[in-house]
């Protein structure tokens, strides 16, 4: 696997949660930057990735509408 931050080797390691009712977990670990990533990390990153593209998607929308309407004004 590729660390998306610096495109180091990851590796698989078991961490220890203390906070965790488990005890402990599993994730990947970027041996060049330190990156940790973990199955509850990798989907809140899905999940901001999908609403920054909804909010891009809306906001080309209104910037399109607002340039239709510019130019229906100046015509």
């Amino acid at each position: 696997m590729v660390c998306l931050r610096c495109d180091g080797l990851m590796r698989r390691e078991v961490f220890i949660d203390f906070a965790g009712s488990d005890g402990s977990f599993e994730g990947w670990r970027c041996l060049v930057c330190g990156e940790i990533v973990d199955p509850e990390i990798y989907r809140h990153r899905l999940m901001q990735s999908s609403l920054r593209d909804r909010q891009a998607e809306v906001f080309s929308r209104k910037t399109a509408t607002k340039s239709r309407d510019l130019v229906r004004l100046s015509a």
